[in-house]
């Protein structure tokens, strides 16, 4: 068991492609999780999906929809 952890409160901010660095970095230190949240929720969300999440998949940090 390699136990759980809850917090942290990291900002990732930048670019679709900053944002997937950032999180290939933390999914390198042994992160398999996260919890995000938006200011403005429905556009920012609506922009994440089509801009960040296709790099997360392409990253190999995220299975495509139809895999899951």
């Amino acid at each position: 068991d390699k136990g759980r952890a809850v917090g942290g409160h990291l900002h990732i901010v930048g670019s679709p492609a900053e944002v997937v660095e950032q999180l290939k970095q933390l999914h390198a230190t042994g992160v398999d999780g996260i919890q995000i949240t938006f200011y403005d929720y429905e556009p920012e969300l609506a922009y994440f999906g089509e801009s960040v999440i296709p790099l997360l998949e392409q990253a190999g940090l995220r299975l495509p929809q139809e895999q899951l």
